[in-house]
């Protein structure tokens, strides 16, 4: 049972999540991973989700940050701009019988998605995310385990689960840095355990995010984390000289207790690179663009487009978008302004990483869980932490000494004091 104390202690059971107003929000973000299996269990059955897991953390993101001092320029300048690009998109078809579904698609936007912004601008404490995130693997191993039984009793297939693997995916992510720093074997013990669910249960995407992660993760601390490098090599080599055979064995144990994997059969297929009928969408998405490329269809405008050229509006207009972010966002604001934001992004990520040495590890993380995520499937109007990380860029380093004051007097007397 979750419930809040004072609306600054929040509890999962016995176990504090968190409490007071230190690293508040690093401490939501917590929160934000440890419920999202729960949420898509409710996303499975309810239509407003959103507003169900959404509006909570916003409230929470809103008493947070009016104790932050807010570059209101920003968060308005963004807000305009998003806001001229939803309107952009009534254009495409919606606005004359799918208002409803244009609606929900800026709801989510708005409510489950833009906060993030608000809480990851004001947020100066990066020192302590993993800190604090990889302290809550437990419980989002439990809840990870909650969606597994609630999908496995209620019938909904876990031959390619995408929804099951993308919501283990951020457990394994942050144990195995856990693991990697710490040599916490609990920790190894859980992403173990998942990235093996992911394999028989779930689908190709999050298995590239944790790939992805590890593979940043020994370039950044090659150094440091030399034995592990080598048994990681050598376990590599000998999975490749034997890769026939170890397949094969994996398979028979399977067949035998009647468990059947996509990802395996892919494997054992050679059809692991296959796009699964995405090229479909995004022949219809390039075509947008090119009919398209100064001002774009607005944000989910390819949506209805994508929905009546393919399925004749009979697909769930929710699941219409391109897989592939660099399309989305070309295709929503037109060639010109779509590529200076990808370009615009990608500096500052770099930027940030070099300038601000707190938030490396943040940015690698975030970036695997979002980016990585939505380079191959998903929209990035569905993704919270995407919006995250464009706060943490939008964060400079040189506004540090006109922000934060509070923050800022504290350490000058813990300093005082020591």
């Amino acid at each position: 049972m979750i419930w809040v104390e004072g609306l600054m202690r929040i509890k999962f059971g016995q176990i504090t999540l968190f409490e007071n107003e230190k690293n508040m929000g690093i401490k939501i973000m917590a929160l934000y991973f440890v419920l999202y299996p729960i949420m898509v269990i409710f996303k499975e059955h309810m239509k407003y989700w959103y507003f169900l897991f959404g509006l909570p953390i916003f409230i929470l993101i809103l008493i947070h940050i009016p104790r932050k001092s807010i570059n209101y320029m920003k968060i308005v300048a963004v807000s305009i701009f998003l806001g001229v690009y939803c309107v952009n998109s009534l254009l495409q078809g919606y606005i004359r019988q799918y208002v409803y579904n244009w609606i929900g698609m800026c709801l989510i936007l708005f409510i489950y998605c833009f906060p993030w912004i608000l809480l990851t601008i004001t947020e100066n404490c990066w020192n302590e995310f993993t800190h604090i995130i990889c302290k809550k693997t437990k419980l989002m191993f439990i809840t990870v385990l909650m969606l597994y039984m609630h999908d496995y009793f209620m019938g909904i297939s876990m031959n390619g689960n995408m929804q099951f693997s993308y919501a283990a995916m951020p457990a394994v992510v942050f144990s195995l840095y856990d693991f990697f720093e710490n040599r916490k074997k609990y920790q190894l013990g859980i992403a173990g355990i998942l990235t093996v669910m992911i394999i028989l249960f779930g689908s190709r995407g999050p298995l590239l995010c944790i790939m992805a992660f590890i593979a940043i993760y020994f370039i950044k601390n090659q150094k440091k984390q030399i034995p592990i490098i080598i048994v990681g090599v050598l376990t590599l080599i000998y999975i490749a000289i034997n890769y026939n055979a170890i397949l094969n064995g994996v398979v028979v144990i399977l067949s035998k207790y009647n468990i059947s994997s996509r990802t395996i059969y892919k494997l054992m297929s050679g059809t692991i690179s296959s796009d699964t009928g995405r090229s479909k969408i995004q022949d219809v998405v390039i075509g947008l663009i090119k009919k398209y490329p100064v001002f774009g269809v607005g944000i989910g405008g390819e949506r209805i487009v994508v929905n009546r050229e393919i399925y004749n509006m009979t697909k769930n207009m929710g699941s219409c978008y391109p897989h592939n972010i660099i399309l989305e966002v070309l295709v929503q604001y037109g060639i010109i302004i779509g590529i200076l934001l990808i370009i615009w992004f990608a500096v500052r990520i770099v930027v940030t990483y070099i300038c601000e040495e707190e938030k490396r590890n943040a940015l690698i993380i975030l970036g695997c869980i979002s980016i990585v995520h939505l380079m191959v499937s998903s929209s990035y109007l569905e993704e919270p932490m995407f919006f995250a990380l464009m706060g943490m860029v939008l964060n400079y380093k040189y506004e540090e000494n006109t922000r934060y004051p509070m923050e800022r007097k504290t350490l000058q007397q813990t300093q005082e004091l020591e």
